[in-house]
């Protein structure tokens, strides 16, 4: 690993060196880039410089540059974000945030043009149903959002804006092929006119994955249409279908992966399938009065998600069915004075879902979730210069839990309140130094108050509350280099784990976290743009059964960097690497397994483009790393790994007309 770090770094700083012949550039006054503009943090749009906190935004432009097949691909670069992938395929992915570990995804909010789509058990966010090619860019919020979105935002938010029509009416056919009988079609098109814009897709994923019966075959199908019948009115209407089929090679310990190889499982016969459906409209009015802007908007959502596994290795067979429906009125009020500006919005979500389990376990039951939030969020600039903001929320859940074997009926009412305050100096219009308080919440996901193999319900879970400070700085004014550094502080009450002895999820009674990020961006030459990240994470049990130890999957330290070359207006060369260092394997809380050892994993990807025609080839982890993302200590007291893919190619094309 030392050597392909070292090769790597040499490449790196190779692509440096003609940027100082560019010597001539404009001045710094000239070269400022405009700030993107985001929705995530506060709902509504704002520059991301404005707001006290640390947001970044992954661009269209940065999708096509890179190898990513699915989004979550795309998040393994972002700084405190931490990717674990079990079999390679988009399945069972785990996406987590500022040093959650194992309840990474629980922790973590994941919407779609503001819906959510974690789930109410721990399954979290399926990443397969979310077409890449469907997305125009991704906005990543640090931190707490649970003033704004209430449940599972303790670490941050995860917002994908999806492709809306715009311009002529276009069709692009594009394809995608590489290892392991790797196979990617999809046909989409978009357009606008006056009174509407519409963007579609249509799309065919399917390989016999890396591993033995790690193989996927996914359908996607996903529309979106926003009308404009009057001025200051729009209606956006969104709908969506995913179906696919999938296996479960499951994990190795070290002696299997010695018999077996990599490549080899013990659950060669375990199956899943997942079915969701999704719809969801979006009015919204503006209007003025006076020097203010207002606007109303209204999302109402509703989905259906079913999963059907067969655990042969288990023998057991699991169905599950989720239906959703969601609604949320948002009001803004906007006023700008001479040396004064306001943004106001206050709002209230209500959220259903209901999931039915059937198993062949003792454990057969109904729950339902309802979830009652009002919030309002203050933003106010004074002079230009400093920025506060101040929000709370307050939300009310009610969980229903009816054993169908037994036809007992339970329920749980928690509720909990978030609070966020922060502060802003801007010392240039595209730079600051900001400090934050925030205060944010996770309900128990509804299968962390079953034991399906005990077939009980432990109501007396309790929420977990999180209490963060952060202090950064973030500075996009030079071209030649932008820079977000941040240092936070978090102190975790009553935080849900699952403790391996007792088999049952349960509170610790305090961890602590704190971490510093740092992302620096250059564009040292018209033909070369670097990036490079650092982060550092400190997680810790504070007191209890494992005091001091570190909190298991949690790497202190992780490393990004990369180089997009354009030597000429139809080529484009990217390189990036990615190291994640040393780790405890999961539910190794008591510190007494081997540590999962640091891999560091390269790619590069070669691009041409002609008019409408584009054509690439990549290649992923070009040093050929033998590594694991995932891996969990076992009740045999092993060490169960999931073993990542080696080298591998990927190659494709575009047609738009």
């Amino acid at each position: 690993m030392k050597k392909s770090l070292l090769v790597a770094m040499i490449i790196f700083c190779a692509a440096i060196l003609p940027a100082n012949a560019e010597g001539d550039k404009d001045s710094q006054d000239d070269v400022v880039e405009l700030d993107p503009i985001v929705v995530t943090p506060l709902r509504f749009e704002e520059k991301a410089v404005n707001f006290p906190g640390y947001v970044s935004v992954i661009t269209r432009e940065d999708i096509e540059r890179s190898n990513a097949g699915y989004v979550y691909d795309i998040l393994r670069n972002e700084p405190s974000l931490f990717v674990r992938d079990w079999t390679g395929v988009g399945k069972t992915v785990s996406v987590g945030m500022r040093g959650f570990g194992e309840t990474g995804s629980s922790n973590v909010l994941v919407l779609i043009d503001g819906r959510r789509v974690n789930q109410i058990d721990i399954s979290g966010t399926d990443w397969a149903q979310i077409p890449l090619e469907y997305v125009e860019r991704v906005e990543v919020l640090r931190g707490s959002g649970s003033v704004m979105y209430g449940d599972n935002a303790v670490a941050g938010v995860i917002n994908i804006i999806t492709r809306k029509g715009k311009g002529d009416f276009t069709i692009k056919l594009a394809y995608e092929g590489g290892n392991y009988r790797y196979n990617n079609y999809n046909i989409s098109s978009q357009g606008s006119h006056e009174f509407a814009s519409y963007a579609l897709i249509l799309k065919h994923s399917k390989t016999d994955g890396y591993r033995l019966n790690g193989d996927y075959d996914g359908y996607d199908f996903d529309a979106n249409i926003t009308i404009h019948p009057v001025d200051n009115f729009d209606m956006n209407v969104a709908v969506g279908y995913h179906k696919d089929w999938y296996g479960l090679p499951g994990g190795l310990t070290t002696a299997e992966i010695d018999t077996l190889g990599r490549k080899g499982s013990t659950n060669t016969r375990d199956r899943s399938k997942t079915e969701n459906t999704y719809v969801k409209i979006s009015p919204e009015l503006r209007f003025n009065v006076g020097r203010s802007v207002n606007a109303v908007n209204i999302d109402f959502w509703m989905s259906k998600r079913r999963i059907n596994t067969d655990w042969v290795s288990m023998g057991s067979l699991y169905w599950s069915q989720i239906d959703t429906i969601a609604g949320s009125v948002k009001y803004l009020n906007s006023m700008e004075l001479d040396s004064f500006e306001n943004t106001l919005t206050v709002g209230v979500d209500l959220f259903k879902a209901e999931n039915r389990i059937n198993s062949t376990t003792p454990f057969q039951t109904k729950i339902t979730k309802k979830t009652l939030g009002l919030y309002a969020m203050d933003m106010m600039t004074l002079f230009e210069k400093i920025i506060i903001n101040a929000g709370i929320r307050g939300e009310w859940s009610l969980y229903y839990f009816d054993n169908v074997l037994t036809y007992r009926h339970q329920d749980k009412s928690p509720k909990q309140e978030a609070i966020d305050l922060g502060v802003e100096y801007k010392y240039s219009k595209a730079g600051g130094v900001y400090g934050r308080y925030s205060r944010s919440f996770r309900f128990p996901a509804t299968d962390e108050f079953y034991s399906v193999f005990l077939g009980t319900v432990d109501t007396g879970l309790k929420q977990q509350v999180a209490d963060t400070l952060e202090v950064g700085v973030k500075d996009h004014s030079w071209r030649y280099l932008q820079c977000n550094a941040n240092l936070y502080f978090m102190e975790v009450d009553n935080e849900i784990y699952y403790d391996p002895v007792t088999w049952s999820n349960d509170n610790y009674e305090c961890i602590n976290r704190r971490g510093f990020e740092l992302a620096l961006k250059s564009d040292l030459h018209k033909t070369v743009d670097l990036f490079f990240n650092y982060t550092w994470t400190n997680a810790y049990f504070q007191g209890g059964t494992y005091a001091s130890n570190k909190v298991p999957m949690v790497p202190e330290n992780k490393i990004n960097f990369g180089v997009v070359i354009t030597p000429f207006e139809w080529m484009e060369i990217n390189f990036n690497s990615d190291y994640t260092g040393k780790q405890r394997t999961i539910s190794d809380q008591a510190a007494q397994a081997p540590l999962l050892k640091d891999y560091f994993v390269s790619n590069g990807k070669i691009t041409l483009r002609y008019k409408g025609w584009k054509a690439f080839f990549g290649i992923n982890n070009i040093f050929d790393e033998r590594y694991s993302e995932y891996a969990a200590l076992s009740w045999t007291g092993a060490n169960e790994y999931y073993p990542a893919p080696t080298r591998n190619y990927v190659f494709g094309g575009s047609w738009e007309f």
